[in-house]
Protein backbone atom coordinates (compact mmCIF):
# COMPACT_ATOMS: atom_id res chain seq x y z
CA UNK A 1 0.00 0.00 0.00
CA UNK A 2 2.93 2.14 0.74
CA UNK A 3 4.27 1.47 -2.56
CA UNK A 4 1.12 3.13 -4.25
CA UNK A 5 0.73 5.77 -1.98
CA UNK A 6 4.37 7.22 -2.63
CA UNK A 7 3.71 6.28 -6.85
CA UNK A 8 0.67 8.38 -6.66
CA UNK A 9 2.63 11.30 -4.77
CA UNK A 10 5.33 11.40 -7.45
CA UNK A 11 3.18 11.33 -10.45
CA UNK A 12 0.79 14.08 -8.31
CA UNK A 13 3.86 16.38 -8.11
CA UNK A 14 4.78 15.83 -11.68
CA UNK A 15 1.75 16.76 -12.93
CA UNK A 16 1.69 19.21 -10.48
CA UNK A 17 4.88 20.91 -12.04
CA UNK A 18 3.78 20.47 -15.28
CA UNK A 19 0.33 22.57 -14.60
CA UNK A 20 2.43 25.41 -13.66
CA UNK A 21 4.83 25.70 -15.96
CA UNK A 22 4.43 29.04 -17.74
CA UNK A 23 3.11 28.97 -21.35
CA UNK A 24 4.18 31.77 -24.22
CA UNK A 25 1.81 34.24 -24.72
CA UNK A 26 0.53 34.27 -28.48
CA UNK A 27 1.82 37.32 -30.29
CA UNK A 28 -0.63 39.33 -31.80
CA UNK A 29 -0.75 40.07 -35.90
CA UNK A 30 1.29 43.33 -34.74
CA UNK A 31 3.82 41.82 -33.13
CA UNK A 32 4.24 38.85 -35.77
CA UNK A 33 4.59 41.79 -38.08
CA UNK A 34 7.85 43.02 -36.90
CA UNK A 35 10.85 42.33 -38.93
CA UNK A 36 12.40 42.23 -42.84
CA UNK A 37 9.60 40.28 -45.68
CA UNK A 38 10.09 39.51 -49.00
CA UNK A 39 7.83 38.80 -52.18
CA UNK A 40 8.45 35.16 -53.05
CA UNK A 41 4.61 34.15 -54.54
CA UNK A 42 1.78 35.96 -56.26
CA UNK A 43 -0.66 33.75 -57.21
CA UNK A 44 -3.77 34.93 -59.55
CA UNK A 45 -7.52 33.75 -59.53
CA UNK A 46 -8.53 33.52 -62.05
CA UNK A 47 -5.48 32.60 -64.73
CA UNK A 48 -4.28 35.55 -67.11
CA UNK A 49 -1.91 36.05 -69.98
CA UNK A 50 0.04 38.12 -67.24
CA UNK A 51 3.60 38.05 -69.34
CA UNK A 52 1.82 38.43 -72.93
CA UNK A 53 2.65 35.53 -74.38
CA UNK A 54 -0.52 34.01 -74.97
CA UNK A 55 -0.76 31.69 -72.25
CA UNK A 56 -2.64 32.07 -69.33
CA UNK A 57 -1.13 31.78 -65.95
CA UNK A 58 -1.77 31.90 -62.38
CA UNK A 59 1.67 32.51 -61.03
CA UNK A 60 1.90 36.31 -61.74
CA UNK A 61 5.08 36.51 -59.54
CA UNK A 62 7.46 34.79 -62.17
CA UNK A 63 5.46 36.32 -64.62
CA UNK A 64 5.68 39.93 -63.98
CA UNK A 65 8.57 40.19 -62.03
CA UNK A 66 10.80 39.23 -64.95
CA UNK A 67 14.28 41.11 -63.35
CA UNK A 68 16.26 39.92 -60.38
CA UNK A 69 16.31 43.21 -59.14
CA UNK A 70 12.32 43.21 -58.89
CA UNK A 71 12.29 40.42 -56.77
CA UNK A 72 14.70 41.14 -54.00
CA UNK A 73 12.79 44.19 -52.10
CA UNK A 74 12.55 43.74 -48.27
CA UNK A 75 9.44 45.61 -46.84
CA UNK A 76 10.84 45.91 -42.79
CA UNK A 77 8.10 46.54 -41.01
CA UNK A 78 9.00 49.02 -37.63
CA UNK A 79 7.98 48.10 -34.29
CA UNK A 80 6.96 52.16 -34.84
CA UNK A 81 4.83 51.28 -37.30
CA UNK A 82 6.42 52.76 -39.97
CA UNK A 83 7.63 50.79 -43.01
CA UNK A 84 10.70 51.11 -45.26
CA UNK A 85 11.69 49.72 -48.66
CA UNK A 86 14.85 48.06 -48.94
CA UNK A 87 15.77 47.69 -52.65
CA UNK A 88 19.09 45.41 -52.00
CA UNK A 89 19.41 45.35 -55.66
CA UNK A 90 18.52 48.62 -57.91
CA UNK A 91 17.00 48.12 -61.30
CA UNK A 92 18.41 50.12 -63.93
CA UNK A 93 17.42 53.51 -63.77
CA UNK A 94 16.35 53.64 -60.30
CA UNK A 95 18.40 55.77 -57.49
CA UNK A 96 17.62 55.16 -53.24
CA UNK A 97 15.29 58.38 -53.73
CA UNK A 98 13.03 56.30 -55.56
CA UNK A 99 13.07 54.36 -52.64
CA UNK A 100 12.99 57.60 -50.23
CA UNK A 101 9.52 57.69 -49.01
CA UNK A 102 7.37 57.28 -46.14
CA UNK A 103 4.67 54.63 -44.72
CA UNK A 104 3.04 54.24 -42.02
CA UNK A 105 1.28 50.84 -41.08
CA UNK A 106 -1.74 49.30 -38.98
CA UNK A 107 -3.66 46.66 -38.20
CA UNK A 108 -6.96 47.62 -37.11
CA UNK A 109 -8.57 43.98 -37.04
CA UNK A 110 -6.73 40.36 -37.44
CA UNK A 111 -7.78 40.28 -41.51
CA UNK A 112 -6.89 44.00 -42.64
CA UNK A 113 -3.69 45.71 -43.10
CA UNK A 114 -3.49 49.63 -43.61
CA UNK A 115 -0.52 51.14 -45.09
CA UNK A 116 -0.49 55.29 -45.87
CA UNK A 117 1.28 56.77 -47.90
CA UNK A 118 1.31 60.41 -48.18
CA UNK A 119 -2.27 60.44 -46.98
CA UNK A 120 -3.30 57.36 -49.54
CA UNK A 121 -4.65 54.71 -47.72
CA UNK A 122 -4.57 51.42 -49.05
CA UNK A 123 -6.38 48.67 -47.41
CA UNK A 124 -5.26 45.11 -47.45
CA UNK A 125 -7.51 42.39 -47.35
CA UNK A 126 -7.35 38.67 -46.22
CA UNK A 127 -4.52 40.03 -44.42
CA UNK A 128 -2.64 36.86 -42.55
CA UNK A 129 0.66 36.85 -40.40
CA UNK A 130 2.62 34.42 -38.64
CA UNK A 131 6.15 33.46 -37.35
CA UNK A 132 7.51 32.82 -41.10
CA UNK A 133 4.28 34.35 -43.61
CA UNK A 134 2.81 37.05 -44.56
CA UNK A 135 0.00 37.56 -47.08
CA UNK A 136 -3.00 39.56 -48.53
CA UNK A 137 -5.09 39.56 -51.02
CA UNK A 138 -5.60 42.34 -53.78
CA UNK A 139 -9.11 42.29 -56.03
CA UNK A 140 -8.98 44.24 -59.93
CA UNK A 141 -11.36 44.44 -62.54
CA UNK A 142 -9.69 44.37 -66.09
CA UNK A 143 -11.74 44.05 -68.88
CA UNK A 144 -14.95 43.35 -67.50
CA UNK A 145 -13.13 40.46 -65.34
CA UNK A 146 -12.29 40.26 -61.84
CA UNK A 147 -9.13 38.94 -60.25
CA UNK A 148 -7.72 38.44 -57.04
CA UNK A 149 -3.87 38.26 -56.40
CA UNK A 150 -2.72 36.69 -53.42
CA UNK A 151 0.33 38.35 -52.14
CA UNK A 152 3.02 36.02 -49.89
CA UNK A 153 6.38 37.54 -48.36
CA UNK A 154 8.47 35.29 -46.19
CA UNK A 155 10.20 36.31 -42.93
CA UNK A 156 14.04 37.06 -44.13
Amino acid sequence: MKKYLYLFTVVSICFGLYSCEKKEEEKTPSELIIGTWRLTAAVSSPAADWDGDGNPETDYFSAVYTEQCSKDDDLIFNANNTLTVNPNILCQGQTSADYDFSIDWSIPNATQLVLTTDGEVSNLNNFSVNETTLSYSESETINGTSYTITWTYTKQ
